[in-house]
């Protein structure tokens, strides 16, 4: 049983693993949207990424303090990386095997296949003790040829 409540060592391990663990995430084509209408491309003035779409650029803003806990990753799970109107969405679940409830933040960064960020957004998910709950991410954003959703970390809230 894992505890939440209990400091965890920082270890050269850890960072390799929450660095693997980054790299990991949830792939889909533009091909599987049922496109409606054609986005417009945003006005951020970021540069066009090449070989994408027109008005596929790169994320001006990106959440940069983002809480990751590679002890608290194995407590959540991204199960869907797909289009939505205008942008994607990524969603998944979150168990809590304590007997305390449990409050994660979770941070998701939607890339290009390159790795550029193009997309991002955060939550918090309560899990309350012995349970499990979903949770959903959603950006709006011109979408790339190929998008990726990427678990950028989890810590406790």
């Amino acid at each position: 049983m894992h505890h939440l409540s209990r400091p965890l060592p920082t270890t050269g391990f850890a960072l390799v693993l929450s660095t693997v663990l980054v790299l990991t995430g949830c792939t889909s084509t533009q091909q599987d949207r049922n496109e409606t209408e054609a986005p417009t491309p945003p006005s951020t003035g970021a540069p066009q990424i090449e070989g994408q779409p027109e008005g596929v650029v790169g994320a001006t803003t990106v959440p940069s303090d983002v809480p990751n806990d590679a002890k608290l990753r194995d407590f959540v799970s991204l199960d869907t990386c797909e289009a939505i109107d205008n942008g994607w969405s990524a969603a998944g679940t979150a168990m809590n095997e304590t007997k305390d409830d449990a409050t994660y933040d979770v941070t998701v960064f939607f890339t290009v296949s390159s790795g550029t960020v193009v997309g991002s957004g955060q939550t918090k998910v309560d899990v309350p003790a012995g349970e499990t709950a979903s949770w959903e991410i959603e950006d709006t954003f011109t979408t790339p040829i190929t998008t990726s959703c990427v678990l950028r970390g989890v810590g406790a809230a």
